[in-house]
């Protein structure tokens, strides 16, 4: 899965915390930066939002969201939000004036929640991998990232942790194949927004260290914490500490969680979103990219 051809497990002996060597959209061992972007919203400014969003200042952009829904044969695959206007011209929007910057951030298109959307598409996991795979080569993607929040339950009862890990593996099977025939790497990313007790009966942290490159980890919510992650079984240097600059949350909230664990860097809800007043200058992801980009700290 990873993009290494030596493992390297390294030891913080500060935070007991045992992981590999993050991947990042560089191949460097330094922070990174990651970004959710809401192609749902913006009716009424929707150009001037993507030509003045500070694309270039991270490393990965998560476009939020596809969803679950099932298809004529009954099977869960992965498709545009109900009710999104022109999704499919949205997502081009981006992935052009992304091709046009210096620095190009890689880009995911994320699947979301509230309609128990990733445990239903462990029901089908062919299925829902080939739509996700359509979906990636149809807007020329770099992955695809699960905004889970479902917990455990799926449209016909809870899901279990061999289901989940059979959806990873055969996404991660499924994108190494497209990687093959791209000549390119594809990336896997999943996010969380509770405490590992949450996800206990289904969650599948050997799979998920194994297939998938980060966590986004979404810190601003109740009991949702690396260490607890940590000791679920997640590696720390796949751990993406997450703060909300949809409330004008910046980097400094949760700068030190990061270090201390040594987690791989830091995302953001939402980009497009900033301090609740839709599109601006992307102030706070801008100041996130600099803190992550140019710290003193030395990364272990």
């Amino acid at each position: 899965m990873l993009l290494l051809s030596v493992l390297i497990i390294l030891v913080d002996i500060s935070s007991g915390c045992q992981s590999d060597q993050p991947i990042t959209s560089s191949g460097n061992n330094v922070y990174t930066a990651a970004q959710y972007f809401g192609i749902f919203d913006h009716n009424n400014d929707w150009d001037s939002c993507v030509k003045n969003s500070p694309f270039d200042k991270t490393d990965f952009l998560y476009l939020a969201f596809v969803h679950t829904y099932k298809n004529a044969d009954g099977k869960y695959i992965a498709d545009y939000e109900y009710g999104t206007p022109n999704p499919s011209e949205r997502i081009d929007d981006i992935v052009n004036k992304i091709g046009q910057l210096q620095n190009k951030p890689k880009i995911l298109i994320s699947l979301g929640f509230g309609h128990s959307d990733f445990p239903n598409a462990t029901l089908t996991p062919v299925e829902f991998t080939q739509s996700v795979i359509n979906l990636i080569e149809k807007h020329n993607l770099d992955g695809f990232d699960i905004d889970w929040e479902d917990y455990c339950r799926s449209d016909t009862g809870q899901i279990s942790k061999d289901a989940v890990g059979l959806l990873l593996k055969t996404l991660r099977d499924s994108l190494n194949a497209l990687g093959s025939r791209k000549g390119k790497s594809y990336f896997l990313t999943m996010s969380t927004a509770f405490s590992p007790v949450d996800y206990s009966p289904c969650w599948n942290s050997d799979a998920f260290n194994k297939f998938c490159n980060y966590l986004n980890l979404q810190s601003y919510s109740p009991n949702c914490y690396v260490v607890t992650w940590r000791d679920a079984g997640v590696n720390c240097n796949k751990i993406l500490v997450g703060i909300e600059s949809e409330w004008g949350q910046g980097p400094d909230v949760r700068w030190n969680e990061m270090t201390q664990y040594n987690c791989a860097g830091m995302f953001a809800w939402r980009l497009d979103n900033e301090y609740g007043n839709g599109c601006s200058t992307g102030n706070i992801a801008i100041n996130m990219w600099n803190r992550l980009k140019n710290s003193h700290l030395i990364k272990k």
